[in-house]
């Protein structure tokens, strides 16, 4: 197994590990992370991948962090292109209250907040630009599952 080779044994020592990064060193062990994870996945041959967030929320939240976005993009030329890529569309605030204990990375070091509405910022212009199915992620659970089963009916 992959993860019995990395050298963190908790979760704390890899926050750790990432706030010592740069946006763009973290980019590269995120988006290394997230290769192998594929890897994985697609020897087993799949007939269907599901992926949350994908290389758009590392994006987005480096890009939160300072990252340079034109450098931060390049990095991710080597992910495959999804069939369908639905966007739950939400607020900061909302994702604040649904947040056990979000994680400093995910605050910026700082305010969850303000820091969360620049990332969601960059989702919503990577929405725009890639064509993503927006559903509204406010709605019931129900109803956001009925809305992501039309998204990928529709391929």
């Amino acid at each position: 197994i992959l993860s019995a080779k990395l050298p963190f044994r908790t979760h704390g020592e890899v926050f750790a590990y990432l706030k010592a990064l740069s946006p763009r060193s973290r980019s590269h062990f995120l988006f290394h992370a997230l290769h192998a994870a594929l890897d994985l996945a697609t020897a087993k041959s799949p007939d269907v991948l599901l992926l949350n967030a994908y290389w758009y929320k590392y994006y987005a939240t480096e890009t939160a962090h300072g990252g340079d976005p034109v450098v931060l993009r390049s990095l991710t030329a080597g992910f495959p292109e999804p069939d369908v890529t639905c966007y739950l569309k939400t607020s900061a605030e909302t994702t604040m209250a649904r947040k056990e204990q979000p994680s400093d990375y995910e605050s910026g070091y700082g305010d969850y907040v303000s820091f969360q509405r620049r990332s969601l910022r960059v989702l919503d212009e990577l929405s725009t630009e890639l064509g993503w199915h927006e559903v509204d992620g406010t709605r019931s659970p129900e109803d956001v599952t009925t809305a992501l089963l039309k998204s990928v009916a529709l391929r």
